[in-house]
């Protein structure tokens, strides 16, 4: 059932509690950090899932999956996207540990960013998280789900990464540095 390679992590949906693996990476003041993840859940009664990183005492944030909606891990847990059962999906994370925040992405689409980290598990409300501890990939049991984990990697990304809009702009600034140079030049010639 591996999405690429020899094999995958399989989460058992049917236990009755909380159950699937973790990875601790305890990384302090660690910038920008992409995990991402091929995640696959097969169809069943759907019991809901989480894709997500926590801190160390704290919960960062991420995503859950519950029926067909995926769902952002903060406050209220928003409504971001739908879920198909039976495939493959890349589930990206970008956590920024400078701004608190994080974005999503579903197969290279983005859904969601600018999300508040979670703070404290359970109530969700925005408290600071300052340490990257730990991967998550589980269920909260008591389904016939049977959920599967592959190629997952966590790179800190240096500097940040930037948002789509910033891409945008950036040949705008490269044009404004190439004529502020011809207008610098220009007038070196003229003095």
């Amino acid at each position: 059932m591996a999405a690429s390679g020899p094999q995958a992590v399989v989460v058992d949906g049917s236990v009755t509690v909380q159950t699937g693996p973790f990875y601790e990476i305890g990384l302090t003041s660690p910038g920008t950090v992409d995990q991402s993840a091929d995640i696959m859940l097969t169809p069943a009664d759907n019991s809901s899932w989480q894709s997500a990183a926590t801190g160390l005492g704290q919960f960062v944030g991420g995503i859950d999956i519950s029926g067909n909606s995926i769902s952002a891990i903060f406050g209220a847990y928003p409504t971001i996207g739908t879920f198909s059962y039976g495939v493959w999906h890349q589930v990206d994370l970008l956590l920024d540990d400078t701004t608190q925040q994080y974005s999503v992405a579903l197969d290279g689409a983005r859904l969601a960013s600018g999300v508040a980290f979670c703070g404290t598990n359970g109530a969700c409300n925005g408290a600071i998280a300052p340490v990257f501890g730990e991967i998550l990939f589980d269920t909260f049991g008591g389904s016939g789900n049977q959920g599967y984990l592959d190629n997952l990697s966590v790179d800190s990304v240096p500097g940040g990464v930037p948002e789509p809009a910033s891409w945008a702009l950036m040949p705008l600034g490269f044009a404004g540095l190439g004529a502020g140079l011809r207008a610098r030049r220009a007038r070196v010639v003229l003095a």
